[in-house]
This record gives structure tokens, sequence and C-alpha cells, in this order.
């Protein structure tokens, strides 16, 4: 879409002459072949309207891409109390990154949602 493609584009103006620039289909990555320690950063599901709850698998999968010291910034839906459509807590959600080897976990912004059928609350959450 063009919101992505402006994305990658912005992505590309910040990584500098020598940054690469690898969009993944999310359902994808395992498959695409890349090796261990391949990426400096990763930047998962924050292209508006993407809707992502990342799984063990795709977390694990993450972190093995990443380099030492590498960044994972990802974006979730999360609710507060509650197994919305399968949603977890953000406290679950910290939990989960932190089983799958993640050590500096931090909450970059908090927006709150409503959903107007059922009228649940819920957060994204970019980590």
């Amino acid at each position: 879409t063009d919101l992505v493609s402006r994305t990658i584009e912005e992505l590309r103006s910040r990584t500098g002459i020598r940054g690469q620039i690898v969009p993944e289909n999310i359902e994808r990555i395992a498959l695409a072949g890349h090796g261990e320690s391949k990426f400096d950063a990763i930047v998962s599901s924050t292209v508006p309207p993407s809707c992502v709850i990342h799984t063990t698998t795709l977390l694990a999968e993450y972190i093995r891409l990443l380099k030492p010291g590498g960044r994972l910034s990802l974006r979730e839906p999360t609710c507060r109390v509650g197994d919305v459509t399968n949603m977890r807590s953000p406290e679950k959600l910290t939990s989960a990154l932190k089983l799958n080897g993640y050590t500096k976990i931090s909450e970059a912004s908090r927006v709150e949602t409503t959903d107007r059928k059922s009228g649940s609350a819920g957060m994204e959450r970019p980590i």
C-alpha cells in the first residue's frame, strides 16, 4: 500500500546510504531464509491498519534474526482484563517477550481504543 511504501522510504532515509531495509510478510518471515544475527533492528506490525498478535514462534524467530544488542520495535493490541479474541494483557506481552530472551523492554506509547461492537477497551502497545 501507499502507507507501507512511505514507511519504507522513511526508514531508508533514517538508515542512510549503508543501511538496508528488508520488507517481509510477517506470515512468511521464517521461510525467508535469513541467517542468524543478521539485523540490527526489526520493526513489526507498526504500519496501520496492521494488527498482529506476536506468537512465541514469531518472537523466537525475531530474536534469532537480531544481532546481539539489536532492537525489536513492535505494535500489538492488548486488553486490560480477560481474553478478548486472543489478545493478552500488557503484562502477558511483556512476559512473552522476556520468555523469548528479550531483556530491555520498554513501552514507547499506549493508545486507548474501544471496540464499537462489544464496547470493550484495549490498547495498542508499541514496544
